[in-house]
């Protein structure tokens, strides 16, 4: 792959001397009207925030949000902080918490981090607070940051840090469509899903801890029991009133956003009002979304949801709390500017898909091209848009439904190869080699 990767920056290298003379036939140069004038995430002000924490939660739409991050990053030259080896923590599958070591090594301080992980406070704080040692005052000299730099990092062990001030961002989902989700999509992986193929969800339900061994059950084991509240950090096991109070409470401090994913469009309108950010820099086309059979949605009987509610309390608790918060900021916002936005938001939104995808969504199994092929862990179909011919050397709409291992892939070979000064011709070879 290293071979390709240096084959690729030579013959770009050669490619840049013949077409230096004639940049509007770049083959990635955006077309049509609007295309041209600019991508989806130019036009930001110098006054737009680059610096943000999102952890992801499964089944809420978190990889849609992911995606329009990773997008962000990559057109405003942001350094994200990065699995080591794969797309996922390596611990995380056994539901250890993060842990810094897991991170990529880089040349730099990071600006954004977006993956799944145990989320474990203390051990994020204790790489936030290198951050104010790696920016330089008006005062120092080079070998001075330097030298704080490698204090931080030999106390750390990574050559990484998220600013200190740093917006965290998560999303939840009702337990109830979240659980059924779930227990679809993992029902290979995790071990209490698995137990319970044969009688199916209800009987699951109708005796969950028949199924249902807690952390012996190993690898994603907790999906199965308040799966959102274990991914934030906290014991899904304990859902006495006091501890689940004090836990949201710790939560709400630390998260300046949560988007509630039955309102999305919203929540990304909120997220960009924090991060001072465009309308357009948030467009998105859906990732990851499931195929639902010909009677569209499940229809589960109500006594269903609350069997689902009864057994995970926990998340229920949060997603209440977190739900009713959701709509205070909504309220701050105003009703009349949400109007408005959220009208241009689907005018960008309808834009783009009519611009770049053919109309009808395809089911993963048929997308030829594997670079677009969406991960699924068992026989279950996720839709998928797939590019119209006059948009396959498009950048943007490329970006909108690039799946994150391929994110993960190309961002790994920038921030590990190349210097700054390097980075127009590496964008260009990496989105010729996907």
């Amino acid at each position: 792959m290293k071979v390709k990767i240096y084959l690729g920056m030579l013959w770009y290298c050669l490619l840049t001397l013949v077409t230096v003379k004639d940049k509007k036939n770049h083959p990635f140069q955006l077309t049509g009207a609007d295309f041209g004038q600019a991508s989806v995430t130019s036009n930001h002000s110098a006054a737009s925030r680059r610096d943000l924490f999102l952890l992801k939660t499964h089944k809420t739409g978190s990889s849609t949000l992911q995606n329009i991050l990773a997008r962000y990053a990559w057109e405003n030259k942001l350094f994200v902080g990065l699995p080591a080896g794969s797309i996922l923590f390596r611990s995380y599958h056994r539901g250890k918490p993060f842990s810094i070591q897991e991170l990529q090594s880089a040349s730099r301080c990071f600006n954004m981090m977006f993956h799944h992980m145990v989320f474990k406070r203390n051990e994020v704080n204790s790489f936030l607070s290198c951050m104010s040692q790696m920016r330089p005052t008006g005062e120092d000299n080079k070998s001075r940051v330097e030298m704080r730099i490698w204090n931080c990092v030999r106390r750390t062990k990574v050559s990484l840090a998220l600013p200190q001030d740093a917006i965290f961002v998560t999303i939840l989902r009702d337990p109830a469509t979240l659980f059924r989700s779930a227990f679809k999509y993992f029902r290979d992986v995790s071990l209490p899903f698995r137990r319970a193929k044969d009688v199916g969800l209800d009987g699951f339900l109708r005796a969950p801890n028949a199924y249902f061994k807690g952390p012996e059950d190993g690898g994603y084991w907790w999906l199965a029991k308040n799966g959102m509240f274990y991914d934030l950090g906290f014991d899904n096991m304990n859902e006495s009133t006091e501890y689940v109070k004090r836990s949201i409470r710790l939560i709400d401090e630390t998260f300046q956003l949560v988007i509630i994913t039955e309102y999305f469009d919203i929540g990304i309108l909120l997220l960009k009002e924090i991060m001072h950010w465009t309308v357009k820099d948030v467009v998105y086309v859906t990732m990851n979304a499931r195929k639902h059979g010909a009677n569209g949605r499940s229809r589960e009987a109500p006594q269903l949801s609350q069997k689902i509610y009864n057994w995970n309390k926990a998340d229920t608790a949060l997603y209440h709390y977190f739900n009713a918060s959701f709509w205070n900021r909504v309220k701050e916002f105003g009703e009349e500017k949400l109007k408005s936005e959220l009208k241009e938001l689907q005018f960008w939104k309808r834009y783009y898909r009519e611009s770049c995808f053919e109309d009808d969504m395809i089911p993963n199994e048929r997308v030829t091209d594997e670079i677009f092929r969406m991960f699924s862990p068992n026989e279950l179909s996720i839709m998928q848009y797939q590019l119209r011919n006059s948009a396959k050397n498009n950048r943007t709409c490329i970006g909108m439904i690039l799946p994150e291992h391929q994110w993960w892939r190309m961002m790994s070979y920038r921030q590990r190869i190349v210097s700054n000064s390097d980075w127009r011709l590496l964008d260009g070879m990496l989105w010729d080699i996907i």
